[in-house]
């Protein structure tokens, strides 16, 4: 999006250091990749600011046309909002510089009109403006077109262990030259629904964190961490830290297991340390984007500019009195995740990205095997009235799925994702090895339709097996345009 720029100077039509250009002219220089607006009248500040939306502020040094300074102007500019002060003569002014900027302060940066004469350091303002206005609003800088579309690489079930799988270079490699073929680049955004190792351990954890970083380069040059996206999953769980809670203290022994439920956990407070090892590899690997608190959910709002929020659910949270999940997320969970995405989601129309290890709809043949949460309902529940689309990652299955769920308030499109990494011998005979590639297509950086692409391995190799489109009406619901062979 353009962001919207207010230029308040006194002189807009006088020229700069004695050239034919007016400053009206240098300023909009930078309309190519701003929305610049100018203050004619400094009365009526506080009324352009509220009514334009203004996201950062240039300011004149000096307004001795208009019989007032900076600081005036700096008093009177909202909280929050960045400024930029320009003047020609910073060095005989300095001490007044000092108290302009001195803390607290909104000056974000001071230029020189020399700063506005030349392309290359017109740029570096552009990229100052650019930065310090993402910072404020509390998203990131992309690299994305207006239209471009949003790629995510979905994996799941990668279930490492400290001993490296067999074959895993040369499948890796595979991986990797699908994805340059079938999108010419790397993905936007990688994400893993869970099952990361195989026993929680830390020297699987570090295994499987650098192979993602690997990956990540491979596919990217200048991939960056906090374009990593992880939920735990039940393996990722570890029993020996869950188990503490079961240790008597003075006989150093477990509760026996024929004691009643109600005397299992002895230390309940221990048990969230099972998560432990997971919480520092997530922190790791995504330089502290997501996990940073103790809770089991994450909202990521830093790309709704692009019409997308990510949103992260353990599943896994609630563990029996021998440290197994249970597969139920409680109500105080579900409420602080959707209370956040829906404060997030209201703002551009965004597309929901949601991502939990346990299917929500998926449905097993044998009750006895069911794969999803134990209180669907519950997740569904709190999807009424959600203000947008919803589209749910997820594994557990090792199997490629796309289910389009309809409400009356919403639609819900559930995503799962194979096992790319874990041998099938290893697995159950059904087990698919395989992931996802999703891309979201944008228009007038809303997005605007979403493809599925199941990449699955076959005895002669790795193939992009099935595609499915879905398209995105103007009531934000996703619509099934075709199931489709590639």
């Amino acid at each position: 999006m353009k962001y919207n720029v207010l230029v308040v100077d006194d002189e807009l039509d006088s020229t700069v250091h004695a050239k034919k250009s007016a400053r009206r002219e240098f300023y909009n220089k930078l309309n190519g990749t701003f929305q610049i607006s100018f203050l004619e009248d400094p009365a009526q500040l506080q009324s352009t600011i509220e009514t334009q939306n203004i996201h950062a502020v240039l300011l004149d040094f000096f307004l001795e046309r208009w019989k007032i300074d900076a600081l005036t102007i700096l008093r009177k500019l909202p909280e929050g909002l960045p400024v930029g002060l320009i003047s020609g003569h910073w060095q005989p002014n300095f001490e007044k510089l000092r108290l302009a900027t001195a803390p607290p302060t909104k000056v974000a940066c001071v230029f020189s009109w020399e700063d506005f004469e030349s392309p290359e350091r017109l740029s570096i303002v552009s990229m100052w403006m650019e930065s310090v206005i993402a910072k404020s609003r509390g998203i990131a800088i992309t690299r994305l077109g207006p239209d471009e579309p949003i790629r995510i690489l979905h994996l799941s079930d990668i279930q490492f262990e400290a001993k490296p799988f067999k074959n895993l270079e040369a499948d890796t490699g595979n991986l990797a030259q699908l994805i340059y073929d079938h999108w010419g680049g790397g993905p936007t955004f990688i994400a893993v629904t869970g099952d990361i190792t195989e026993h929680a351990l830390p020297s699987e954890y570090q295994a499987a964190k650098k192979w993602l970083q690997t990956l990540a380069k491979d596919l990217d040059n200048a991939w960056t961490d906090d374009r990593f996206l992880v939920i735990p999953g039940n393996h990722d769980v570890c029993w020996g830290l869950g188990k503490a809670a079961r240790v008597l203290p003075t006989k150093d022994v477990l509760v026996p297991e024929d004691a009643p439920d109600d005397q299992q956990s002895i230390y309940k407070e221990l048990k969230p340390f099972a998560f432990a090892p997971f919480r520092t590899f997530a922190r790791d690997l995504t330089g502290g984007a997501t996990w940073q608190a103790e809770e089991h959910s994450w909202v990521l709002s830093r790309y709704r500019h692009l019409g997308v929020v990510f949103g992260g659910l353990n599943t896994s949270e609630e563990l029996d009195a021998k440290s197994a999940p249970t597969r139920r997320v409680p109500d105080a969970t579900l409420a602080a995740y959707f209370n956040a995405l829906r404060a997030a989601a209201r703002e551009n129309d965004a597309v929901v990205i949601g991502m939990t290890h346990h299917p929500i709809f998926v449905v097993a043949e044998d009750p006895k095997e069911e794969p999803g949460i134990a209180n669907p309902n519950d997740f569904i529940k709190s999807l009424a009235n959600f203000p947008g689309t919803y589209v749910n990652l997820c594994g557990h299955v090792h199997a490629s799925l796309s289910t389009m769920v309809d409400k009356k308030t919403s639609s819900i499109l559930e995503i799962v994702a194979s096992t790319a990494t874990k041998p099938s011998r290893a697995r159950h005979e059904d087990t698919l090895r395989g992931f996802n590639l999703i891309e979201l297509t944008r228009s007038n950086e809303r997005v605007t339709g979403l493809k599925v692409v199941s990449c699955k391995y076959e005895r002669t190799g790795l193939v992009a097996d099935r595609a499915d489109v879905y398209e995105r009406a103007l009531d934000s619901t996703f619509r099934v345009v075709r199931p489709t062979r590639t």
